[in-house]
């Protein structure tokens, strides 16, 4: 096993945590677009999904999910969140 630290740099990103099973995140993940549209920003690369939690010692409705977007944010320097 090979273990490595990165360092991502995104710039503005919308994030929103999903509590409760995998097969109900669909909602969750709909907010938050819905979110980033009434914003006034696009997305500008592809969805993250941190889990939070190890799901083999969680059960399904404390689930934890961070859900993040990458958004351009040149003319608006700020990070979005939406819990």
């Amino acid at each position: 096993m090979e273990v490595k630290f990165s360092t991502w740099e995104y710039g503005d990103v919308a994030e929103i945590l999903h509590v409760g099973p995998y097969s109900a995140e669909q909602p969750t993940i709909e907010k938050l677009l819905t979110f980033i549209s009434k914003q006034g920003y696009k997305i500008a690369g592809p969805h993250e999904k941190n889990i939070c939690a190890v799901p083999a010692c969680s059960p399904p409705a404390i689930r934890e999910v961070l859900h993040d977007h990458p958004v351009p944010g040149e003319e608006k320097r700020k990070t979005l969140t939406m819990l």
